[in-house]
């Protein structure tokens, strides 16, 4: 009489898909948490993007040319060609600016000058000073 009592529990515990998982998630969802942790995280990611987008405006001005697409983590950065991409990637490493080219992303030949920079994971004070100093590092190169 045991036996589907057994048959029932092994069928929960040695399962392929993660049944109950599903049901947290489900619940999470239900209850409204879900929706209350999108609207908090799209709120920070907002923030952190207008952020690292005025920060990279007000250290390099006009040298830089910034994508208006607000989708992702990162924003797209196309640098003045006075600019070497080696001189910009040194500059961020030093800085702390997590920069990354799009050359990877190219099939064939790559824009120069172009990068992602990532946001998401600075809070807004370290935004402020990784891009002064990524500035400020960068700025000399091009005297």
């Amino acid at each position: 009489r045991l036996v589907p009592l057994f048959r029932k529990a092994k069928a929960t515990l040695c399962r392929e898909l993660p049944v109950l998982e599903q049901l947290a998630l489900a619940d999470f969802i239900n209850c409204g948490d879900f929706e209350r942790h999108i609207l908090r995280t799209r709120l920070a990611y907002t923030k952190r993007r207008q952020a690292m987008i005025y920060q990279l405006t007000i250290g390099l001005r006009k040298s830089i040319k910034i994508s208006r697409e607000s989708a992702g983590m990162h924003i797209v950065v196309q640098f003045d060609s006075s600019y070497r991409d080696e001189d910009i990637a040194e500059s961020a490493r030093l800085a702390g600016l997590p920069l990354l080219s799009t050359s990877s992303y190219y099939d064939g030949e790559a824009r120069a000058g172009e990068f992602l920079v990532a946001f998401a994971q600075l809070t807004e004070q370290e935004i402020a000073e990784a891009a002064e100093k990524f500035a400020v590092n960068l700025l000399p190169a091009s005297v």
